[in-house]
Protein backbone atom coordinates (compact mmCIF):
# COMPACT_ATOMS: atom_id res chain seq x y z
CA UNK A 1 0.00 0.00 0.00
CA UNK A 2 1.39 3.55 -1.04
CA UNK A 3 1.48 6.40 1.04
CA UNK A 4 -1.08 9.29 -0.43
CA UNK A 5 0.64 12.76 -0.58
CA UNK A 6 -1.17 15.73 1.15
CA UNK A 7 -1.01 17.59 -2.62
CA UNK A 8 -2.36 14.66 -4.41
CA UNK A 9 -5.55 14.37 -2.27
CA UNK A 10 -5.87 18.37 -2.22
CA UNK A 11 -5.39 18.28 -6.09
CA UNK A 12 -7.48 15.54 -6.05
CA UNK A 13 -10.36 16.98 -4.28
CA UNK A 14 -10.51 20.67 -6.03
CA UNK A 15 -10.45 18.47 -9.40
CA UNK A 16 -14.02 16.81 -8.60
CA UNK A 17 -15.28 20.07 -7.40
CA UNK A 18 -14.63 22.07 -10.31
CA UNK A 19 -16.37 18.83 -11.94
CA UNK A 20 -19.06 19.30 -10.00
CA UNK A 21 -19.22 23.40 -10.06
CA UNK A 22 -19.15 22.96 -14.16
CA UNK A 23 -22.57 21.49 -14.17
CA UNK A 24 -25.00 24.12 -14.59
CA UNK A 25 -27.56 22.09 -12.67
CA UNK A 26 -24.97 21.47 -9.60
CA UNK A 27 -24.51 25.16 -9.93
CA UNK A 28 -27.78 26.72 -9.88
CA UNK A 29 -28.80 24.44 -7.04
CA UNK A 30 -25.77 25.80 -5.01
CA UNK A 31 -26.79 29.24 -5.80
CA UNK A 32 -30.19 28.58 -4.67
CA UNK A 33 -29.61 27.75 -1.39
CA UNK A 34 -26.65 30.22 -0.39
CA UNK A 35 -29.33 32.54 -1.18
CA UNK A 36 -31.92 31.42 0.83
CA UNK A 37 -29.34 30.38 3.44
CA UNK A 38 -28.78 34.14 3.60
CA UNK A 39 -32.19 35.38 4.39
CA UNK A 40 -32.68 33.01 6.91
CA UNK A 41 -29.90 34.45 8.44
CA UNK A 42 -31.03 37.96 8.10
CA UNK A 43 -34.68 38.22 9.45
CA UNK A 44 -34.31 41.29 10.64
CA UNK A 45 -33.67 42.72 7.11
CA UNK A 46 -36.67 41.19 6.12
CA UNK A 47 -38.54 42.82 8.53
CA UNK A 48 -36.91 46.30 8.41
CA UNK A 49 -37.58 46.47 4.39
CA UNK A 50 -41.66 45.14 5.27
CA UNK A 51 -41.84 48.11 8.46
CA UNK A 52 -40.66 50.52 5.59
CA UNK A 53 -43.13 49.30 2.94
CA UNK A 54 -46.00 49.86 5.82
CA UNK A 55 -44.95 53.19 6.46
CA UNK A 56 -44.18 53.87 3.11
CA UNK A 57 -48.08 53.14 2.20
CA UNK A 58 -49.22 54.89 5.56
CA UNK A 59 -47.65 57.74 3.30
CA UNK A 60 -49.35 57.50 0.17
CA UNK A 61 -52.63 57.13 2.11
CA UNK A 62 -52.12 60.33 3.80
CA UNK A 63 -51.42 62.11 0.43
CA UNK A 64 -54.86 61.27 -1.04
CA UNK A 65 -57.07 63.26 0.80
CA UNK A 66 -54.32 66.34 0.62
CA UNK A 67 -54.32 65.55 -3.03
CA UNK A 68 -59.20 65.85 -3.23
CA UNK A 69 -58.22 69.00 -1.74
CA UNK A 70 -58.53 68.31 1.93
CA UNK A 71 -56.53 70.43 4.27
CA UNK A 72 -53.21 69.53 4.41
CA UNK A 73 -52.42 71.62 7.79
CA UNK A 74 -55.04 68.25 9.46
CA UNK A 75 -52.25 65.54 7.90
CA UNK A 76 -49.20 67.74 8.29
CA UNK A 77 -47.94 66.48 11.37
CA UNK A 78 -48.73 62.60 10.81
CA UNK A 79 -46.66 62.65 7.80
CA UNK A 80 -43.87 64.33 9.04
CA UNK A 81 -43.83 61.51 12.01
CA UNK A 82 -44.47 58.82 9.42
CA UNK A 83 -41.24 60.86 7.01
CA UNK A 84 -39.17 60.57 10.44
CA UNK A 85 -39.92 56.72 10.74
CA UNK A 86 -38.98 55.86 7.54
CA UNK A 87 -35.63 57.23 7.51
CA UNK A 88 -35.43 55.19 11.02
CA UNK A 89 -35.58 52.60 9.30
CA UNK A 90 -33.96 52.97 5.88
CA UNK A 91 -30.76 53.51 8.23
CA UNK A 92 -31.44 50.86 9.90
CA UNK A 93 -31.57 48.63 6.89
CA UNK A 94 -28.69 50.03 5.41
CA UNK A 95 -26.60 49.97 8.47
CA UNK A 96 -27.91 45.75 8.61
CA UNK A 97 -27.45 44.84 4.86
CA UNK A 98 -23.80 46.26 5.44
CA UNK A 99 -23.20 44.02 8.60
CA UNK A 100 -25.56 41.16 6.60
CA UNK A 101 -25.24 41.24 3.43
CA UNK A 102 -28.38 39.35 1.18
CA UNK A 103 -26.76 38.14 -1.98
CA UNK A 104 -28.73 37.50 -5.21
CA UNK A 105 -28.70 34.17 -7.22
CA UNK A 106 -27.04 36.48 -9.67
CA UNK A 107 -24.24 37.60 -7.73
CA UNK A 108 -23.62 34.39 -6.27
CA UNK A 109 -22.75 32.57 -9.75
CA UNK A 110 -20.80 35.55 -10.43
CA UNK A 111 -18.82 35.13 -7.54
CA UNK A 112 -18.17 31.47 -7.83
CA UNK A 113 -17.36 31.67 -11.70
CA UNK A 114 -14.63 34.58 -10.65
CA UNK A 115 -13.27 31.81 -7.85
CA UNK A 116 -13.03 29.50 -11.18
CA UNK A 117 -11.10 31.83 -13.13
CA UNK A 118 -9.15 32.26 -10.15
CA UNK A 119 -7.46 28.39 -10.11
Amino acid sequence: MRTVKKDEIENYVLDRLLFWIQDDFVLNTLADGIVEFKKEESPYILQLEANKAKVQKKMDNIMKPIENVMDFYDFRERYTSLRDQREQIAKELADEKYKNPIFTKEEVLIYQFNLYLQR
